[in-house]
């Protein structure tokens, strides 16, 4: 039987490199065996809205090419559903697709998608926001919200973002209660990990497993610069810190007061004040690995 698919596109990422995709989807998703649908996002949510409103076109999956926001996106419209997720990678981080082992390029991961080997992984979930990577409140919110409001894109508009925020971090406030223990928490990075990585290998918590059913948590207080550059390295070679800056816990559920007002889900800056309340879903979405 025919599997049904649909695949979304944002055409911002140009039409040189559409036409190559498009070449790709045809050569390495046949007719014989794909009945495919292709849609090309016009704004920002245009694709989580096409796919809310036309699930009864009761797709087999849906392959979305782009990044870990716009696999946010669609894949939240997913959760809890039939619909298994794809990915062809072309973001700046790329993330989730790193830690299911999908390939960076086009035409390989269109292949990998063909074979149509399904897995499924847990979701976290914020109030009543998704996220299949992370939710951060320290640096990385600060990043997120500072790269949305910048015009340029890729890793090295990332870094020269992050670099000043790192070398000189700006303390946050948090209220929380983990595993029914209430404590106040004064941090430069604090966050909530589905995976083990942000994304071009930057490995947050290392172990940390999209199926066992459990959220990492990592709070860094802040630290001295002598220690800031061994704690990236460690981080991008994906081994374990043991410092008495870093602190790691697991956690089913977490209660956040969040006096700060903003965070990020999966790299996409959220503006919520009061009270936030964390949970996973396990095995809530299906993937295609």
């Amino acid at each position: 039987m025919k599997k049904k698919i649909l695949v979304i596109i944002n055409p911002k990422a140009g039409v040189k490199r559409n036409k190559k995709i498009e070449q790709f989807l045809v050569m390495h998703l046949p007719i014989d065996n794909f009945e495919m649908e292709i849609y090309y996002t016009k704004a920002a949510l245009d694709g989580k809205k096409y796919v809310a409103k036309n699930k009864s076109k009761n797709w087999d999956a849906i392959l979305v090419v782009g990044g870990d926001g716009t696999i946010n996106e669609i894949g939240s419209e997913l959760v809890n559903t039939n619909i298994a997720l794809g990915i062809v990678p072309m973001g700046s981080g790329n993330g989730l697709a790193r830690y299911l082992d999908i390939p960076m390029e086009i035409e390989a991961s269109i292949k990998r998608f063909s074979k149509f080997s399904i897995k499924q992984i847990d979701v976290g979930v914020i109030n009543n926001l998704f996220f299949f990577n992370s939710l951060g409140f320290g640096i990385d919110a600060v990043v997120s919200k500072k790269f949305s409001e910048s015009k340029n894109r890729g890793l090295k508009e990332y870094i020269r973002i992050a670099a000043p925020q790192i070398a000189n971090p700006t303390k946050v406030n948090i209220d929380v209660e983990i595993n029914g223990k209430h404590r106040k928490c004064e941090a430069v990075f604090f966050s909530i990990m589905n995976i083990d990585q942000f994304g071009n290998g930057f490995i947050v918590a290392p172990g940390a497993n999209a199926e066992d059913g459990i959220l990492d948590i990592v709070i860094i207080k802040k630290m001295p610069i002598t220690h800031i550059g061994q704690w990236l390295w460690k981080s991008f070679k994906g081994q374990p810190i043991k410092h008495k800056y870093v602190e790691k816990q697991k956690a089913e559920s977490l209660t956040i007061q969040n006096h700060q007002g903003f965070f990020q889900i999966d790299g996409e800056y959220i503006e919520r004040k009061g009270e936030l309340k964390v949970a996973v879903i396990p095995k809530g979405l299906k993937v295609i690995c």
